[in-house]
């Protein structure tokens, strides 16, 4: 008896439990449906506002289906193609690959009968050929035309950079000139709510400032040139950043001055040094080392929130970094040829012959 009764209790402690979980399943529903409410106005803009990231992936995906294949072929090695770039359509093209309603096939060609003896790209007889048998090829030939595929086929880039004097000094140069420029860009910011008066008005001018120095770089490198505008930029702003330094604290207005004049020489640098570095690579390899260099300069931007804390030590050390990066990479841009009035380099030839006279070319 006793054990059954154990075994009741057990039960009804199980159903009860259950009916328990239960009713707080059903509270839930009544807390989504009554406080949270339905499905309204706030929950439509919240799906909006995380379907449109989803919605541009899709139009940068759609570009992979929508894309026409790359014309292409068979190569026939038995008539003397060796690699991907060749005719696609030669004259005696239907002796080794079949012929389709679209043209020729793109994937399949005839069987060759390797009797010893080979065509050549003039001359491809169809007695090569076993005309009865069709088989999938695994080699190509390509449109010629087509940079993606000849790019495929070309030498790797840090191959290439290592085998150019000329283009390694200059890998190792301009990241150096991003490290610099978004270091004091963004240090200069920071730091100004350092200065005396009111934070916000001085952040105000600060970020202000960057307006006529945009302006003053697009005026002035067409005028004196991209490597001349660059380097005074840096040496300008290196000279306010050092000078700041020994303003007396006292004078708000002159160190207020000298500081905005730092910051319109930094803002010159970032609009030059986007251009500058641009012009200086070939276009085959403009935008990995144009993305290298400002992947490298980011570095500057990382640093620079951290120099506040450095006044903890001296006052100076900050606008002392400043300055000496900026003579820095003033002087590394004389290292540079200058672009104005250059051809945009296509080749690694045409960009290790910047700043020579054959070199010089309308745009």
């Amino acid at each position: 008896m006793e054990e059954s009764k154990k075994i009741n209790s057990i039960c009804e402690g199980e159903t009860t439990k259950n009916r328990n979980n239960d009713k707080e399943l059903t509270d839930l529903d009544e807390v989504l449906k009554h406080e949270l409410g339905e499905f309204g106005c706030f929950q439509l803009r919240n799906m909006v506002l995380v379907a449109l990231p989803i919605v541009m992936s899709a139009f940068m995906s759609e570009y992979i289906f929508s894309s026409a294949a790359v014309s292409h072929r068979c190569r026939i090695p038995e008539c003397g193609e060796n690699n991907m770039f060749y005719d696609l359509k030669p004259d005696w093209i239907l002796n080794a690959v079949p012929e389709t309603s679209a043209g020729i096939s793109s994937c399949q060609r005839f069987d060759p009968l390797n009797i010893g003896i080979n065509g050549t790209l003039d001359y491809c007889p169809v007695s090569l050929f076993n005309k009865s048998i069709i088989v999938t090829c695994g080699t190509f030939v390509y449109a010629e035309d087509k940079t993606v595929v000849s790019d495929d086929d070309s030498p790797s880039l840090f191959k290439n950079i290592i085998q150019s004097p000329i283009l390694l000094r200059r890998v190792c140069t301009t990241p150096m000139w991003w490290i610099t420029a978004t270091f004091v860009y963004y240090g200069l910011s920071i730091n100004s709510t350092s200065l005396a008066g009111s934070k916000y008005l001085n952040y105000i001018l600060i970020s202000a400032i960057d307006i006529p120095g945009n302006f003053t770089s697009l005026l002035v490198l067409d005028k004196i040139g991209r490597k001349a505008t660059l380097s005074i930029a840096f040496f300008f702003s290196a000279a306010c950043n050092i000078a700041f330094v020994y303003v007396p604290k006292d004078v708000y207005g002159i160190r207020l001055a000298v500081f905005l004049l730092g910051k319109f020489g930094a803002a010159v640098t970032m609009t030059s040094t986007y251009l500058f570095t641009s012009e200086l690579y070939p276009t085959q390899y403009r935008h990995s080392l144009l993305g290298f260099s400002s992947m490298v300069g980011r570095i500057g931007s990382i640093a620079a929130p951290l120099t506040p804390a450095l006044m903890s030590y001296w006052h100076g050390i900050p606008s002392m970094m400043f300055g000496c990066m900026g003579i820095l990479s003033g002087i590394l841009v004389l290292t540079q040829p200058e672009t104005l009035g250059m051809k945009m380099p296509n080749t690694l030839a045409e960009a290790e012959a910047l700043g020579k006279s054959k070199s010089k070319n309308n745009k």
